[in-house]
């Protein structure tokens, strides 16, 4: 870096330091620093490794090595198995460092190998390009199939839905007043259940309880992944990578990750016009048997950095400093805490009558129902956004099932079940 003029010794040092004390890659902290591109670091990289640089998108894979190994286990390693040359596999990765632990095994399956340094975005790409379909199908049956929806015949729970609602018309027109009691009695039971237990939820507002851990900044400070699946949203595109740009979090341990359909060409081409921050990227979710936000979070997950998992909605504006809220949070409350969800606000709430009945519905359902609720010990149905998972406990879940397109309650159902 120094000899290269990319940097002096003195800016190299602090950036050593605080690569050091975070537990991050040094190569992304003086990429993002010194603003230099990913490939003039990737070629000082394999300079200090002695080794050469390899553009895999340029120059295609094996895609037979590629499957040997497993296009999940090269992306969670950085890891490419890329060409058979002179009776070795030459091995691509974009962290230099890491390398070294993972010779053994890749020896036992390829026999000799040597490798190279690439970046990042390339190998991802390049891996994408090899086994999308792969992928795509991962990301669709994350879940297992006894916690997924994927089975469910929609065909069957209409029919016995209309059988059910023909049943009721009939029994009106053949015995009204029963019908009519027996009906209403359903209802009014469910709506004073329904109010018995908001009451509940309110009246634990006012029992005391132990005084919460005060949030704590760890020493060391983690990778936070944050997930943005979009959907025909060319028109926020930029103000949303505005609003991202104000979270006052390290950018070497912020990684943004903005996830596009691939046949929304709308959103693909604001982006495209717009420069992103070297902290954000946009990542294509290929098309599959299913087009559901679930699915682009699962295929998302697994290109993520991050070992806390955030996701935001496209309109979402949040606090500068909530990402350093969340992690005081985590560390705080301790591993016994999965996930952590937003308080979420109506940015308009004074526009008009509507505007404040839909505000006030937020204030009472995230203020007092929801941690209503969890003093009780009842399951928490999570909203859709705002959200944050220790990665850990969401990989162990499966991640979202990409067959419910109530995937934020049916993972808060998951989590409790699973304890």
């Amino acid at each position: 870096m120094i000899r290269r003029g990319f940097a002096s010794a003195q800016r190299v040092a602090v950036a050593e330091q605080d690569a050091s004390r975070q537990g991050c890659r040094l190569a992304d902290t003086l990429r993002l620093r010194l603003s230099i591109s990913a490939a003039k670091m990737a070629e000082v990289e394999a300079a200090i490794a002695g080794v050469g640089v390899v553009d895999p998108v340029k120059h295609k894979p094996d895609v037979r090595l590629l499957h040997q190994i497993g296009a999940t286990y090269c992306i969670e390693n950085a890891i490419l198995p890329w060409r058979s040359m002179a009776g070795e596999v030459i091995i691509l990765t974009s962290r230099p460092e890491d390398f070294a632990c993972h010779r053994e095994k890749l020896s036992s399956q390829l026999g000799a190998i040597r490798w190279a340094v690439t970046t990042e975005a390339a190998l991802h790409a390049a891996i994408r390009s090899c086994a999308n379909d792969t992928l795509a199908r991962l990301a669709e049956e994350k879940v297992a199939s006894e916690e997924s929806c994927r089975g469910w015949n929609a065909r069957q729970a209409a029919n016995v839905t209309l059988s059910l609602i023909a049943f009721a018309i009939a029994s009106l027109f053949a015995w009204f007043g029963p019908t009519a009691i027996a009906l209403f009695g359903v209802m009014l039971f469910w709506t004073v259940a329904n109010t018995a237990l908001k009451a509940a939820a309110v009246i634990m507002q006012f029992r005391p309880e132990a005084k919460p851990a005060a949030p704590t900044t760890p020493h060391r400070l983690p990778i936070v992944t944050i997930m943005v699946p979009l959907y025909h949203e060319s028109e926020i595109a930029v103000r949303l990578v505005n609003r991202l740009s104000a979270l006052d979090y390290p950018h070497d341990l912020l990684d943004v990750c903005l996830l596009l359909e691939a046949d929304d060409q709308m959103t693909r081409q604001a982006l495209l016009a717009t420069t992103l921050p070297r902290f954000m990227r946009a990542i294509v979710v290929p098309q599959g048997t299913v087009k559901t936000k679930p699915r682009a979070l699962n295929y998302g997950l697994s290109f993520a950095r991050g070992s806390i998992i955030g996701v935001y909605d496209a309109e979402d504006a949040p606090d500068p400093q909530q990402i350093r809220a969340i992690v005081a949070r985590f560390a705080a409350v301790g591993p016994e805490v999965a996930c952590l969800q937003g308080m979420l606000d109506f940015y308009n709430a004074k526009t008009n009558w509507l505007s404040r009945c839909f505000a006030l519905e937020y204030a009472t359902w995230f203020r007092v129902i929801l941690p209503g609720l969890e003093r009780l010990g009842f399951l928490i149905p999570l909203g859709g956004t705002t959200l944050f998972f220790r990665r850990s406990v969401l990989e162990k879940l499966g991640g979202w099932d990409a067959h419910n397109v109530t995937e934020d309650a049916d993972l808060g159902v998951r989590l409790a079940r699973h304890g």
